[in-house]
């Protein structure tokens, strides 16, 4: 069972992504979703959210598509 409301994968899909295309490892939507989850998981800052996003690789991948990880 998916534990994530499908909303809010699908809420970021548009948005607008303002980096170099071809420069960049990590999706968009992955970045935006796993700094919410670690922000609402107590993460005050990138280096904590990296922690976080590691900490919980596996449960993201089940909803993320991640090709190259967890961003950081």
């Amino acid at each position: 069972m998916n534990t994530v409301h499908p909303d809010i994968a699908t809420h970021f899909e548009n948005l607008k992504d303002p980096r170099v295309e071809g420069k960049t490892r990590h999706l968009l939507n992955d970045i935006v979703i796993i700094a919410i989850c670690g922000v609402i998981g107590g993460a005050s800052g990138w280096e904590q959210i990296e922690i976080f996003g590691k900490a919980k690789q596996e449960w993201f991948s089940n909803f993320l598509e991640l090709p190259n990880g967890i961003p950081g």
